[in-house]
């Protein structure tokens, strides 16, 4: 399986390939109210240089779009301040929302 990695700025910095099943001693469910799931992968780059592991967080029962659309504000206001010599060190996340049976 093949995932795009992303620079601080949102920018495709390279290609990643997951080469495990997800590290288990890694894994937890998390303290908050739904209690989402983190999963953490494996990865290399296809000449098999290791990658940095790739984390993702699995909410089920949750409706994501107020949560995407304040992650999409913090990546222009971001930009826009980076523009101007401000950097806040802000590592906005990606989310997509998949749907009510999945």
């Amino acid at each position: 399986m093949g995932l795009r990695s992303y620079d601080a700025q949102g920018t495709m910095s390279m290609q990643c390939l997951v080469v495990a099943l997800p590290q288990l001693d890694r894994c937890k469910v998390m303290a908050s109210k739904k209690k989402p799931l983190w999963l953490e992968f494996s990865c290399e780059s296809p000449d098999g240089t290791p990658c940095q592991p790739i984390g993702i967080i699995f909410k089920h029962g949750d409706d994501l779009r107020q949560d995407m659309l304040i992650i999409q504000t913090l990546v222009i206001m971001d930009s826009i301040w980076q523009q101007n010599a401000l950097d806040l060190n802000l590592m906005p996340y990606g989310c997509i929302a998949t749907g009510y049976n999945i």
